[in-house]
């Protein structure tokens, strides 16, 4: 996650400079925004980051990620309407309504097309169509964009790993219209339904399956709590 948050500050500063008329911001450039992002999210002042090898293996992964964008996102991108805007949105299903928010990574004109795209970068191990097919995060980008004025359907994906090879990527076009926001819709209906009756598909493997979870107290089916070893009373 730090590395793609790394790879993500290191696009926001590249697509905020070029908002303001300057070029895209050179590889070595865009390097050095992303390991010193991930630098600070990391240095807690206790451990010689110098010297730390897993620091070392993920400067070199963060720095084949923004290789990879400033080769093959980079050249993608046409005029830029808006940065990480800050959307926010309804949707409705039967007699309620939905309060939705989010932050697109950017809004930019297709020079191929001209139309209004949202775009989307996405970090990680494996590259999964399907996963981002079926997935709600676009279609609820879709809706956002609607509602704060975009009439947009348009959605797209660019999806980096690393490979022993060297960066790999791989892109995504999507169209997230009506039929999209109904399944949308629906599944925030469900949801909702689920809160408010105290029932939920828990899930103890999962990164979200933990104390922050309002349900962690009474909840029968989460994992047990790992006793601290070697830990003072």
């Amino acid at each position: 996650m730090r590395r793609g948050s790394a790879l993500h500050h290191a696009v926001e500063t590249d697509l905020k400079h070029r908002q303001k008329g300057g070029d895209p911001l050179l590889v070595d450039e865009l390097i050095k925004v992303a390991e010193s992002t991930l630098v600070e999210s990391v240095d807690d002042g206790v451990v010689d980051l110098e010297s730390d090898p897993e620091l070392v293996e993920s400067k070199a992964k963060v720095a084949a990620l923004t290789t990879g964008y400033h080769e093959f996102i980079s050249p993608t991108i046409g005029e830029i309407l808006e940065v990480e805007p800050y959307w926010q949105g309804e949707i409705t299903y039967g007699e309620k309504t939905y309060h939705l928010h989010g932050y697109p990574d950017a809004i930019d004109i297709d020079p191929a097309t001209g139309e209004i795209r949202i775009r989307d970068w996405k970090t990680g191990k494996s590259f999964s169509r399907a996963t981002y097919e079926n997935g709600f995060q676009m279609p609820m980008y879709s809706v956002l964009a609607k509602a704060n004025g975009y009439e947009t359907e348009r959605v797209r994906i660019d999806h980096l790993r690393v490979l022993k090879s060297g960066p790999k990527h791989e892109a995504l076009d999507l169209v997230r219209g009506s039929a999209h926001h109904l399944q949308l819709a629906r599944m925030v209906a469900v949801v909702d339904a689920m809160h408010h009756g105290s029932v939920f598909v828990p899930n103890p493997t999962g990164w979200m399956c933990n104390k922050g979870c309002d349900y962690w107290t009474d909840c029968p089916f989460r994992a047990p709590d790992i006793e601290l070893k070697g830990t003072a009373e």
